[in-house]
Order: structure tokens, then C-alpha cells, then sequence
């Protein structure tokens, strides 16, 4: 596990100027620019939480809502890696993150609903990491509370991580939002330690961002002192590396 730095690409990001597959040309190549000369690596999140339904412009229920949308998505995806390529970032390293599940269909409907996250997926020559983003937020959310292996692989998300090791065995998994709230209850640095505890021992997850906000919920890592002990403890195992090396994926 490596935390590193990362960029996400928002600002621009529109389905409406087809002759540019959604993509503002100018800005992302004025991005890509600056990034190219970024004496490292540069992991690049591009329009996260694509099968959402929270008011991102590039979420496809933003986009027809319909079986045409993630096409659209992927469409624009690809446009933008040309960009970064063509000015030259080397450097970059493209993260495909979807949302845990899917917002639009409980349980777990699997490929057979159009806003599945696989349909959104850009193909192995665009995208270099796989992960997702989860939250355990159940007073938050009122929805179940879940382990770190429910809120990624459980039916809740409709076994995404498993799902994306067995589709995608080549790609390292980089998971790019995670975070839980302080339940009553419950012991939230007891969910973290065992939150680490399975991702170190899964070889295909290389990385992971804990959501260090008190936003919707007090997600921080130091929320209390179980929770910023666990936290600690977690960072100091021999396996977690505090800085990104293409020589350790």
C-alpha cells in the first residue's frame, strides 16, 4: 500500500460538445503540460464516482440516464488520455475509480443493469489502476453498517471488488476514496485495523486514500482516539510504503 499523492479531473468535464467526446480540449491540454514536467509519477483520477447519482456532470444519469451513457463516458476517457499522451505526460498513470455498487439498483444486479460499472470501464490501453470509492456511513446514510469486505466485495456493492480482480487480472487496484463515521456502538478504529488488515493481505490492492473530511459525516482519521490510533498503527506495518514506486506495483 503506497499513499501518494493524486490529481482529479473535474472542472471541464461535460457531455455537451460531441465533436469533442465531452472533453474541453484547451484546458486538459494546458493541464497536461505542467503535469509532463512533474519531476515523477502523477496518478490521475479522472471524473470518479462515474455510476453515481449525486449531481456530478459526468455521472451518466447526468448523460441520458440510459444505456447510451457510459459509452459517452468512455468516449471522453479515451479523448483525454490522447490528450496527456500527446503533450507528452509519460508520467501519468490513469485511475478508474466507480462508486461502490450500484446507486441506481439495489442488491446486486451485476451486468445486467446499463449503469454497471464495467460498462464505464475505458479498456486496459486507457487505464493503468481499477479500484472504487466506499464509505461505511450508516447513520450517515442509513443504510447497513458494513466491513471494509462489505463495503467493497459484499452484495451491497455488488461484489465490485471481486469482480474487478476476476475481469481485470492485470491491473492493480488502487483504492481511491474510503473512509467510515463514527457509529454509536461501534468501534471505528477496530473497522480500520481490520479495514488494513485486508487490504494488506490482498497482493492486487496496491493503494489506498482514506477521505480525511468532516463533510457529510466526521470522516477523519483522527475522529477519535481509537480511531487515530488504529490509523497509525495500520500506517506502520512493514508493507506500507509512504511513497508511490512503479518498481513496487
Amino acid at each position: 500500500l503506497a499513499p501518494s499523492p493524486v490529481i482529479r479531473i473535474r472542472s471541464g468535464w461535460t457531455f455537451e460538445v460531441p465533436a469533442d467526446d465531452g472533453i474541453a480540449v484547451l484546458p486538459a491540454a494546458r493541464a497536461s503540460e505542467p503535469i509532463a514536467r512533474v519531476n515523477g509519477i502523477v496518478l490521475l483520477e479522472p471524473a470518479w464516482e462515474m455510476n453515481g447519482d449525486w449531481n456530478y456532470a459526468w455521472q451518466g444519469v447526468a448523460n441520458g440516464s440510459n444505456s447510451t451513457a457510459p459509452a459517452r463516458y468512455v468516449s471522453a476517457w479515451r479523448r483525454l488520455v490522447g490528450i496527456f499522451r500527446d503533450h507528452g505526460a509519460n508520467n501519468v498513470r490513469f485511475v478508474f475509480n466507480p462508486n461502490t455498487g450500484n446507486a441506481l439498483a439495489g442488491g446486486a444486479p451485476g451486468t445486467s443493469h446499463w449503469n454497471w460499472y464495467g460498462n464505464y470501464y475505458p479498456g486496459d490501453g486507457y487505464v493503468d489502476y481499477i479500484g472504487a470509492h466506499g464509505y461505511n456511513g450508516p447513520t450517515t446514510w442509513n443504510t447497513p453498517y458494513h466491513t471494509f469486505r462489505d463495503l467493497f466485495a459484499g452484495r451491497d456493492a455488488d461484489h465490485m471488488l471481486t469482480d474487478m480482480m476476476s475481469r481485470y487480472p492485470n491491473k492493480p487496484i488502487i483504492i481511491g476514496e474510503m473512509a467510515a463515521e463514527e457509529t454509536s456502538g461501534r468501534d471505528k478504529g477496530a473497522w480500520i485495523a481490520s479495514a488494513y488488515d485486508d487490504m494488506v493481505a490482498n497482493g492486487r490492492i496496491v493503494g489506498a486514500i482514506w477521505f480525511d473530511m468532516n463533510k457529510e459525516a466526521d470522516w477523519r482519521i483522527d475522529s477519535s482516539a481509537s480511531s487515530a490510533r488504529a490509523y497509525r498503527e495500520a500506517m506502520a506495518a512493514p508493507r506500507v510504503q509512504e511513497r508511490y514506486d512503479d518498481g513496487l506495483v
